[in-house]
């Protein structure tokens, strides 16, 4: 079992973003820098254990609350076609 208490989720994968394995968050973290700074993150999907994952690099869409994010390794649309909807997630 997962403790909650570790774990904040920062974000939600929303759809992928171009050819190049992109994707596209939906922000819960009014901290920016969790989608613009690389680093180690976790993603998680439904109630499974999460995984870890480099953030590669990251932008703002200007105008809007969305961010497009790059992760290490995810260099297809299709490999982060398979990403929707993981939640992101940061240790408290």
């Amino acid at each position: 079992m997962i403790d909650k208490n570790e774990w904040l989720i920062v974000g939600l994968i929303t759809s992928c973003h171009g050819l190049n394995g992109q994707v596209k968050v939906k922000p819960l973290s009014d901290f920016e820098e969790r989608f613009l700074k690389p680093g180690m993150r976790w993603v998680q999907k439904d109630n499974e254990f999460p995984s870890k994952i480099e953030l590669k690099s990251g932008f703002k869409l200007p105008g809007k609350e969305t961010f497009i994010i790059k992760f290490q390794e995810i260099n297809t649309r299709n490999h982060a076609e398979q990403l929707k909807q993981y939640k992101i997630l940061v240790k408290t």
